[in-house]
């Protein structure tokens, strides 16, 4: 999306929420047994220091998911199930919210990924984002692989997005987590 295209040293925490159990959410779980996904998205400006962040929940949508379940094929990924979220920021950009799901994961040669779709919305443009929990993010073989994948993909409008893919600096200026960080290569 184009609101990181100036950004650097992404990071994204996840962690679970209290689960709403609604009967469209019933089928959508986390490991934990929950719905609800909190998220922290910590990042500095391309001429900054400075650590921002912007947090938000995410609620699993079983609806969102099953519409889109035909966008995950995806050669290298295990199969991905479409889990869809409906996310709502928080705090002062609690208007704010978007819907993506998730088309594709796996492991590569010890990096963990992830694609997500999104859905275009007053607030986001659509978007195919790429994740990896590496420090060091994406090589640029499994990159290319999964590229030629979204090409392949059954959406027109994936297949679109996945050509305009751009990567995020990553300069190594913060501290690794556990979380998909850096070198997401999102839509503009």
């Amino acid at each position: 999306m184009s609101i990181w295209k100036d950004k650097r040293n992404i990071t994204i925490t996840y962690t679970p929420g209290p689960a709403t159990h609604t009967p469209s959410h019933a089928k959508l779980e986390t490991t934990q047994g929950t719905d609800r996904l909190d998220d922290v998205v910590e990042y500095q400006s391309a001429s900054s220091t400075k650590i921002k962040e912007v947090r938000g929940r995410n609620v699993a949508n079983a609806d969102y998911a099953d519409e889109n379940a035909a966008v995950s094929a995806n050669p290298t990924a295990e199969e991905a199930d479409g889990s869809g979220f409906d996310w709502r920021g928080k705090g002062i950009i609690a208007a704010a919210y978007s819907t993506w799901s998730i088309i594709g994961w796996g492991e590569e040669g010890g990096n963990r990924w992830m694609v997500t779709y999104f859905r275009k919305t007053v607030f986001t443009p659509a978007a195919v984002q790429m994740y990896s929990w590496n420090e060091s993010g994406l090589n640029e073989v499994l990159v290319e692989k999964l590229k030629r994948c979204l090409s392949e993909n059954g959406s027109a409008e994936v297949r679109k997005l996945a050509t305009a893919l751009y990567r995020v600096n990553n300069d190594g200026a913060r501290s690794a987590t556990a979380s998909p960080r850096g070198s997401l290569d999102t839509r503009r």
